[in-house]
């Protein structure tokens, strides 16, 4: 299977790569306002990214005190659910509309996009 002249070479472990890593306390939080202050900094116009980030802003204003590291999978599954089962006040008319299936999910995705670009920044 190998040719004869391959050798294989074990690499030394480093013992100290091998410890589990604990969390190292931060100085500065991150709070989830301040990724959507970069967000909204981040888009220069009007656009349609503005209007849905001002619904990402709605949606994510009970939890603007907490850090961002703690807003997980948990929390967005039940922001995503509150958006679904909670009506939302029409712009035309004053009343209150059943949220639809397409405006959650772009409002998720764009939940995800805030906090992506934020860790790749």
């Amino acid at each position: 299977m190998f040719p004869e002249d391959y050798v294989l070479q074990k690499v030394p472990a480093n013992k100290n790569s091998l410890k589990p890593t604990t969390h190292i306390p931060d100085t500065h939080q991150i709070y989830v306002a301040d990724l959507l202050r970069k967000a909204f900094l981040d888009v220069k116009e009007k656009s349609w990214r503005w209007y849905l980030l001002r619904c990402v802003a709605a949606c994510l204003e009970p939890y603007a005190n907490l850090p961002a590291v703690e807003f997980g999978p948990c929390l967005l599954g039940q922001v995503v659910e509150t958006m679904a089962t909670t009506p939302i006040q029409s712009t035309r008319n004053e009343e209150n509309v059943n949220s639809t299936k397409k405006y959650v999910r772009e409002v998720s995705k764009e939940i995800k996009r805030v906090f992506s670009r934020s860790v790749a920044q």
